[in-house]
C-alpha cells in the first residue's frame, strides 16, 4: 500500500485512509536505529498529538515502546492498576487468572500482534483438563484487559471478541421437593444453624447475603430485610463487601413465621453474647461464631451438607437452598418479576431462563387456566 508523506516533520504518514507515527526512538544495545510504530489514527490532528505526547515522553525519559510491549508485561501493568477498581474478591479471581493462565498461554507475545486465532488455540489448550465454565470465567478477565487495552490505545481492536469460546454448559440443578425442604427444616430446628437454612429456604438469599446480614438491616417490625452487605473471601480470609449491583442491593419481605423464628434467634444470640462478655466481636451480624465474628462461606456450605445427610435428604449444596426458594415460588405462580426481584436478578428473563426448565408442568396448568376462561370450562 503506497505510503504518503503528508507533514514537514518526517514523523506523521498517510497509509490509506489512517495516519501513523513513525519516531526514532533511539539505538539498540548493537547501534541499530529502533523506529516507534504508533496504532493508525483517523484524524491527522489526532495523530499529531500523539507525535508531540511520544516526543515528551523520550524528552522526560519517560517512553516506554508499547508496539514491543508482550501480553504479559500489559497484563502485570493492568492487574495492578486494576486492583483499586474492582471488589478485592473478583480482583483475586482476575490475578488467579493471569497468574496461572493468560501470561503461560500468551504472555510471550507482541501485545500490538495478538490475534484471535492464537487466543482460540490457547482456549483450546486449556480446555484439556479444565471445564467449559471455567475457560469462559479466563475468557471474561482477558477480554476485559484487552478492552482496557483499546480504551488506552493500545491496541485498535479487541482481539478476544472474535476468539471462539466453548460452547457454555448448564450445570446440573439439584433442588429439593416441598417435602423435602419440610423434612430438612424439621430436623435441624434446634441446630445452631437454623435459622441461616430457614432464611436461605424463605427469602433465596444468596449465602455471602445471609451471612453478611447486619440486625439493623432488619426491619422485624415491618417483616422487611434490606441487603446491603455481603461475605466474601480473599485468599481464604473473611472480608466484607457490597452486592456487586443495584439490583443486588434490595429490599425483600419476610413472611411471619421467618420473623417470628428471626425473634428467637436474636434472643439466643442476646444470651450467648452476655455469656461471653468483652469477648464478643460485635459485628452487629444476625450469623456469627461462637465469639460474635463472621462466619466463613466455606464451613457454612460445609456444615449444610453434614446436615443434609444428617436429615436424610438427597445431597445438594447450600446454594441449591436459593434455587429451591425460587423453583417452589414459581411452582406455586409466584410472578416471575416478585421472584426475580427477590433474588436480585438483573432481569426476569434471567430467573426464567434459570428456572422455567425446573417447572414444565406449570406451563400446562395455565394453558389449561387460559383455555378454562375462555371456553367457561
Amino acid at each position: 500500500m503506497k505510503v504518503k508523506k503528508v507533514e514537514g516533520f518526517a514523523a506523521i504518514y498517510e497509509r490509506g485512509s489512517k495516519y501513523i507515527v513513525i519516531l526514532e526512538v533511539g539505538r539498540d544495545e548493537n547501534g541499530c536505529r529502533k523506529k516507534y510504530w504508533s496504532k493508525g489514527f483517523d484524524l491527522r490532528r489526532d495523530a499529531i498529538a500523539h507525535r508531540k505526547q511520544i516526543e515528551g515522553d523520550i524528552a522526560r525519559g519517560t517512553f516506554v515502546d508499547v508496539s514491543r510491549m508482550t501480553v504479559g508485561e500489559y497484563l502485570d501493568e493492568w492487574i495492578e492498576g486494576a486492583r483499586s477498581t474492582i471488589r478485592p474478591s473478583t480482583w483475586q479471581s482476575y490475578a488467579t487468572h493471569v497468574r496461572a493462565h493468560l501470561k503461560p498461554m500468551l504472555g510471550g507475545r507482541r501485545l500490538q500482534q495478538l490475534r484471535s486465532a492464537q487466543i482460540s488455540a490457547g482456549y483450546a489448550t486449556l480446555l484439556e483438563g479444565r471445564s467449559p465454565a471455567t475457560v469462559r470465567r479466563i475468557h471474561a478477565t482477558l477480554h476485559r484487559a484487552l478492552g482496557d487495552a483499546v480504551k488506552s490505545g493500545l491496541l485498535t481492536l479487541n482481539p478476544a471478541s472474535t476468539a471462539q469460546l466453548p460452547k457454555a454448559e448448564r450445570p446440573e440443578m439439584k433442588t429439593w421437593t416441598l417435602q423435602e425442604l419440610r423434612t430438612f427444616l424439621d430436623a435441624t430446628d434446634d441446630s445452631a444453624d437454623s435459622m441461616l437454612w430457614t432464611l436461605l429456604a424463605t427469602t433465596g438469599l444468596r449465602r455471602g447475603e445471609a451471612l453478611g446480614l447486619r440486625w439493623r438491616d432488619l426491619d422485624l417490625q415491618s417483616e422487611v430485610a434490606e441487603i446491603q452487605q455481603t461475605i466474601v473471601t480473599v485468599n481464604h480470609r473473611v472480608e466484607f463487601g457490597r452486592p456487586k449491583t443495584t439490583r443486588g442491593r434490595r429490599r425483600i419481605d419476610l413472611d411471619p413465621e421467618t420473623v417470628r423464628r428471626l425473634r428467637r434467634h436474636k434472643a439466643r444470640q442476646t444470651e450467648q453474647r452476655l455469656k461471653i462478655g468483652e469477648a464478643w466481636v460485635d459485628n452487629d451480624l444476625v450469623f456469627t461464631d461462637a465469639l460474635g465474628a463472621p462466619q466463613h462461606p466455606g464451613n457454612a456450605s460445609h456444615r449444610f451438607v453434614n446436615a443434609a445427610k444428617s436429615a436424610g435428604v438427597p445431597r445438594i449444596r447450600l446454594h441449591d437452598l436459593r434455587h429451591t426458594h425460587a423453583t417452589l415460588a414459581l411452582g406455586l405462580g409466584v410472578h416471575p418479576k416478585v421472584v426475580s426481584d427477590r433474588l436480585g436478578h438483573s432481569t426476569v428473563s434471567l430467573t426464567l431462563d434459570s428456572y422455567s426448565h425446573k417447572i414444565p408442568g406449570l406451563q400446562r396448568e395455565k394453558a389449561r387456566e387460559i383455555a378454562a376462561s375462555i371456553f367457561g370450562g
